[in-house]
């Protein structure tokens, strides 16, 4: 067994580890406040003495690792450090082979304090709790934990450096009692097991205020460049909210800022409660950090959120739910695949965006690439494969804020961008703002007269619709369906009916030319000329005196288009002047026939020869009227929807009700054009014959009607 010669140290100390140096942003704030903090970091008081500067018991270590001593009086820990058989030696490296259990280490020492009555001082680095046993007798109680004794129950620990004393100049025997951790922030040196420092008081004090100082140094630096950098883009959010990306990665920041924050004021507690109760707080806030760095990265890229996305936001919500329920559990160490599986998504959608040839994507590529790779180095480091390069701080805080640079690098960048365009915007503008407030000015003027002509317009749409029917003749041998879609403007379109005692049906349909008021005059004219219409008379005349009426007017481009369509029992009479034919569907042999009748509008030609034509109805058949509207919609490209198309619709649906057919029209029409208004009016009349007409029926029936839809 080695014996070690601890003195107190004299001289200037090794300084701690200097400042990681403060990474630039392309924002003007955020370098400042990287400047600002990297300054007062480096202009701190460097630590007087160094942990590497104290004495350090590596060698001639034995390991005792069978079963605990009896708990019975004092000789089962006296008869233990007096060489009871178990021990074995161990390498310089033992205290940094990772365990788990309980294990007991012994070695000896020697005292020379450079000052007679000198007490001894500890200072341990250690991932758990050891209880220390100078010369067979309990000394102090080292660590972050509880650690039960061999008589039960639980001792609690103080801080890693404490005062022994009594101990005289000379050799003597120390035996640790050290159980590790496995389930905290087991990511600075060493990884596993412990480092014993000795040393005279007012060194060992010194050494850890230093070390305490240097870690309140870089979580003041961490901490403030990570909040600075959310500030930042959060101000950037309230200036241009389009932008999301710069909210998500404030938030980003801010649990990132937490992560850091929290680790080193966890370094520096010696709270049993404050540790096991801040584990559980950090290992939520990891997870929510990898979620919304997916986020981010979808949201940077306008990414669309698919299965993989929520998948991973659900899993990572699952895992939270897990850990706040559980102690002592380290999220980082256990949950490594989870981690794994956002960067890996991370690194997936920013390749697919640098193949895209998305414009600065390279710079979150590498970003994601250096974190990624930091946290690969760090997953080595807690598997013990790797040592440490750094006591104060995990490597992976280093690629954290190497990414957090990169994201905002690439946010400003495109804040710049669009500050660019906007000023190019401000130029055209000022440029353009004279012609501009002519053409408001002419807008308005415009947008007055319109609002004028609308009101009138809705007036004369009133009018007119007000002339239409509001109820269907009710013919026990008929069955009426009807429907009247107008333009956007007053249309010309309209339809009347006239029913005889006899119970024949007279349908009149019409179509005025063009739109507005005059359409509308026109109508209100035909109406009251076709109220004077009686069921029978010949339609052929009445169109004549139409004719004339409407010449009588010497209105410029004043004419309509008309049809009207007799139906006795068994036969249809039907007359046109410049309207569509007549469709008739024959339920025997399912075709539809055409009935065209060539005539002119009313108004157009003086003394004008008008005809008509008589068809036979039989029970089953369906008739349609029609305007022009539906046969001329045209459709995204111009075609128009034709009557070849509207008799096949009818070849279909008119074995079915009125209603049916004028509803699967009006539908083939939506999906031809799109939603109503129509460029012109749509009308359509269909009649079905449901028997022959017997004397028989009700006649007061055929003064009744049926409500309008």
């Amino acid at each position: 067994m080695k014996v070690q010669t601890v003195i107190r140290a004299s001289g200037a100390p090794a300084p701690l580890l200097a400042p990681t140096q403060s990474l630039t942003n392309l924002a003007v704030l955020t370098v400042a406040a990287l400047a600002l903090l990297a300054s007062a970091a480096i202009a701190a008081p460097q630590p007087s003495a160094d942990l590497d500067a104290l004495p350090l018991l590596a060698d001639g270590w034995e390991v005792y690792s069978g079963p605990e001593p009896s708990p019975e009086g004092p000789l089962g820990l006296s008869e233990l450090a007096r060489g009871v058989n178990g021990w074995s030696d161990l390498p310089a490296t033992h205290s940094q082979r990772p365990f788990h259990g309980t294990r007991w280490y012994r070695n000896q020492f020697h005292w020379t304090p450079q000052v007679p009555g000198d007490d001894l001082a500890l200072l341990m680095e250690l991932q758990g709790s050891a209880q220390v046993f100078i010369d067979g007798r309990l000394s102090n109680n080292l660590g972050r934990l509880e650690l039960a004794t061999p008589a039960g129950g639980a001792t609690d620990f103080g801080s890693r450096s404490q005062l022994v004393r009594g101990i005289e100049p000379g050799q003597h025997e120390i035996i640790l009692r050290y159980r590790p951790d496995h389930t905290s922030f087991a990511w600075v040196a060493p990884s596993a097991g412990f480092r014993l420092h000795l040393g005279a008081p007012d060194l060992i004090a010194q050494t850890a205020a230093s070390v305490a100082s240097a870690g309140s140094r870089f979580q003041a630096l961490f901490v403030g460049a990570f909040l600075s950098q959310a500030i930042l883009h959060l101000l950037l959010f309230i200036y241009l909210p389009r932008f999301k990306s710069n909210a998500w990665f404030a938030l980003n920041s801010v649990l990132s800022a937490l992560l850091v924050g929290l680790y080193f004021q966890r370094s520096l507690s010696e709270s049993p409660t404050f540790l096991g109760t801040s584990q559980q707080i950090w290992n939520l806030l990891l997870l929510a950090t990898m979620v919304v760095l997916l986020q981010v990265i979808y949201e940077v890229y306008d990414r669309q959120r698919g299965r993989v996305f929520w998948g991973l936001a659900v899993l990572g919500g699952a895992l939270a739910i897990g850990v706040s329920t559980l102690r002592n559990v380290d999220a980082f160490g256990l949950f490594w695949w989870f981690h794994v599986l956002i960067l890996v998504e991370a690194l997936r959608v920013n390749g697919i965006a640098i193949r895209s040839g998305w414009r600065g994507s390279w710079l979150i590529g590498t970003g994601l690439a250096l974190l990624t790779s930091t946290l690969v180095w760090q997953y080595l480091l807690v598997a013990g494969v790797l040592q440490q390069p750094f006591r104060l701080f995990p490597i992976a805080y280093i690629g954290v804020g190497l990414f957090l640079f990169s994201v905002s690098a690439y946010l400003a960048r495109k804040f710049a961008q669009a500050g660019e365009t906007l000023a190019e915007r401000a130029v055209q503008i000022e440029e353009l703002s004279a012609e501009k407030l002519e053409r408001e000015l002419e807008t308005r003027l415009l947008e007055a007269d319109n609002g004028r002509k609308t009101a009138e317009l809705e007036t004369a749409r009133e009018l007119q619709l007000s002339l239409l029917p509001r109820s269907l003749p009710d013919l026990p041998h008929l069955e009426i369906a009807v429907c009247m879609t107008t333009a956007t403007e007053v249309g010309g379109d309209f339809y009347d009916f006239h029913t005889s005692d006899s119970g024949a049906l007279s349908v009149a349909i019409g179509d005025a030319a063009g739109h507005g008021a005059g359409a509308g005059s026109m109508v209100s004219l035909m109406k009251g000329l076709f109220s004077n219409f009686r069921a029978g008379r010949d339609i052929r005349r009445f169109f004549a005196q139409s004719n004339d009426a409407i010449r009588s007017m010497k209105l410029s481009g004043a004419n309509t288009a008309m049809a009207i369509a007799h139906l006795d029992p068994d036969r249809l009479t039907y007359g046109a002047a410049g309207i569509p034919p007549a469709l008739v569907y024959r339920a025997a042999t399912k075709t539809v026939d055409e009935v065209l009748v060539e005539g002119m509008p009313l108004g157009s030609l003086a003394n004008y020869p008008f005809k008509q034509r008589i068809v036979d109805i039989d029970p089953g058949d369906m008739v349609l009227l029609m305007s022009d509207g539906l046969a001329e919609l045209p459709d995204a490209a111009g075609e128009s929807f034709g009557y070849d198309r509207v008799q096949e619709v009818v070849a279909v649906a008119a074995s079915g009700s009125p209603q049916e057919l004028v509803d699967r029209l009006m539908d083939e029409a939506n999906n031809w054009f799109g939603a109503p208004p129509y460029p012109d009016d749509v009308t359509l009349v269909a009649l079905k014959v449901l028997r022959p007409f017997s004397a028989d029926d009700n006649l007061a029936a055929l003064e009744s009607f049926l409500p309008i839809d």
